[in-house]
Parts: structure tokens; sequence; C-alpha cells
């Protein structure tokens, strides 16, 4: 297990929607004739989740820091409870975290009334379960 581990100030379970794929571990040669020869690339393969997490603009900013410090860009595995079976595994990010707003006031001008930390961030990430 990593020595890194998922800030416990963030959701470690899903909130709007998951998705899981395993990597494709199959090397396939085309043959001449007859079906096409298949055997396996890899001895273990990954598995991918997509998820989306509700955050406030202080837990983004916890996640921010988290991948890009902690994790060094997502870089260094983590260790996170598997949604799927909720078993404690070894992910890192697979691509950087994105976000869309979806409640509260994050104007244009920074400083007229704008609160960053309460509002409502729909965060998705995508995440490689380590073999």
């Amino acid at each position: 297990m990593s020595h890194i581990t998922w800030p416990g100030t963030l959701p470690q379970f899903v909130q709007l929607s998951a998705r899981r794929e395993i990597q494709d571990g199959v090397l396939k040669t085309k043959m001449d004739a007859g079906p096409d020869k298949m055997r396996p690339k890899y001895t273990a393969v990954s598995r991918f989740f997509t998820t989306n997490l509700l955050m406030t603009g202080e837990q983004y900013e916890i996640l921010d820091t988290f991948y890009r410090t902690t994790s060094e860009l997502g870089t260094h595995p983590f260790s996170w409870e598997d949604p799927i079976d909720n078993s404690t595994q070894e992910f890192r990010f697979a691509n950087p975290p994105s976000a869309t707003l979806v409640q509260g006031d994050v104007s244009s001008t920074p400083h007229v009334d704008a609160d960053y930390t309460t509002a409502k961030w729909n965060v998705s990430l995508r995440l490689e379960r380590l073999p």
C-alpha cells in the first residue's frame, strides 16, 4: 500500500455517477485464415474508474492541492476505498481532475460577494486502480 492516502475531508463515496472499465489486456494477431489468434498482453491489468463527486469550493481546493502537491501531479499512487467493492486499494490519477460549477456565485469579479468555499462543484475524476 502507498503512504499517501485520500484526504479525509474529501468525499470517499460516489455521489453522482460512476463507471468502471478494465484495461484491454489481450493481444490479437490477424491470421491469413480462420479466427484471430489471442493471448494475454500482460500478467496483470489495471481497472479504470470514472466518477463524479459533489464538492464544496473548499473541498475542491483540497483536491487540487492533493493532486498538484501531494501526489505530484498524479504521479504517485494513493490509498482509496474502491466504491465498487469497498476495499482499500492503490489508485492513481489517470487524468487531472476537472470541475463544473453547479451552484454558487464565483463571478468574474472575485472581490464582489463571491464565495468560493461554499460553491458546489461537480468534480470529475478518472482514476486507475493498480493491479
